[in-house]
């Protein structure tokens, strides 16, 4: 986080936690797993303050949600001034947003070293200009991309496209296609038809391979792709999939024929009443009537610099030597999107001649590197 500028971001129990009738049951506010989910895949360090004498209900609630993100929780102390305590050794801000029902708290944070972030309870209430402002958690996302940005100035290091508002929330997790309020759920994450699910699974079972096409929220219910599943939002990509290869220092790349764009698929679908679109993704790829021309004709330029620094990224990021993944442009704004990641993938597009050699030398490498 050196070069965002951001040490840490403490999310207030206000703001994850709905008021609620007096009597009535304690649950999230409105779109905080969504939230939660989103700053577990940010790299963001974040952490969960919980105020003095918090109803045990609550207190339990948000310690559980912080568990499933692998968050931490911790016991608020507005007369401290330094909340940066929260968190390591490290220059930069820290990030604390809470609710605008707390007021007396907002204003005795005013003494502490932090950027204060308020979540609106009520339209049109009064504001402070020292304070920043949001609506509904789901603005929170794009206030903190800008807020790297103004605190990071020309030092940013932009690799991917994490936290960018288009691509802030385009996959979800599922362990049982007719789990109550799923449908709701991928509505909250904010997840746009169609969908492709695939299982988490990439590799080693006789049916890793089997995916669907989904063009309507309701026909989840009705898919036989193993679980747990993956769903991603899909992206048209003019039928062009980048495949890399990383083997140490070394990146490697082919380009294959993929999927048609979603109005193909549709098309494809009509006949059966747009039900989900069930393929093998090595054996059945749906594919085009008549594209049999070149592929890549109307496909975006790859940004081959973007990626390798993405690769790179990764590496460090996961602590692997070898591993895959795959890479698709979306067609109108060319964002660069990772469909997939396998830790130990084939590497069948690389010459033998040229991966085995590369192979021995990123464990040689490795070793090495452990060793000394």
């Amino acid at each position: 986080m050196e070069k965002s500028g951001v040490r840490g971001l403490v999310l207030d129990d206000s703001v994850l936690v709905a008021a609620g009738e007096a009597g009535s049951a304690t649950q999230p506010r409105p779109g905080a797993e969504s939230l939660l989910r989103h700053l577990r895949h940010s790299g963001i360090p974040t952490r969960i303050a919980c105020g003095e004498d918090l109803p045990a209900e609550k207190l339990c609630l948000l310690k559980k949600m912080a568990a499933s993100y692998s968050f931490e929780c911790f016991a608020l102390d507005v007369a401290s001034t330094e909340l940066g305590g929260a968190f390591n050794d490290g220059e930069g801000c820290v990030i604390y947003v809470i609710s605008s029902s707390k007021k007396d708290v907002c204003t005795s944070l005013n003494h502490c070293n932090l950027l204060t972030i308020v979540l609106l309870d009520i339209h049109g209430e009064s504001q402070s200009p020292s304070l920043l402002y949001i609506n509904t958690l789901g603005e929170l996302p794009l206030t903190l991309c800008n807020l790297i940005k103004q605190v990071a100035g020309s030092n940013l290091l932009k690799v991917g496209y994490i936290m960018k508002p288009s691509r802030a929330e385009d996959f979800a997790k599922v362990d049982d296609f007719n789990e109550q309020g799923l449908v709701p759920h991928l509505s909250e994450a904010k997840l746009s038809l169609p969908f492709i699910v695939k299982p988490q699974v990439a590799c080693g079972v006789a049916d890793s391979h089997s995916m669907a096409i989904v063009f309507r929220n309701e026909d989840i219910k009705e898919l036989k792709v193993p679980l747990p599943a993956i769903i991603q939002e899909y992206v048209d990509h003019s039928s062009t999939l980048y495949k890399f290869y990383v083997l140490g220092e070394r990146i490697f790349h082919a380009v294959k024929r993929s999927i048609p764009n979603a109005p193909v698929l549709m098309k494809l679908s009509e006949s059966n009443g747009l039900k989900p679109l069930a393929f093998d993704s090595l054996k059945s790829l749906p594919t085009a009537t008549g594209d049999n021309g070149d592929f890549m004709a109307n496909a975006r330029t790859l940004d081959l610099d973007l990626v390798n620094t993405a690769a790179k990224w990764l590496m460090g990021k996961l602590k692997l030597t070898i591993f895959g993944f795959d890479v698709v442009v979306e067609e109108r704004g060319g964002d660069h999107v990772i469909v997939d990641l396998n830790y130990l993938p084939s590497f069948k597009e690389v010459p033998d001649d040229i991966a085995i050699p590369a192979f021995w030398d990123a464990i040689k490498s490795k070793f090495e590197s452990r060793r000394g």
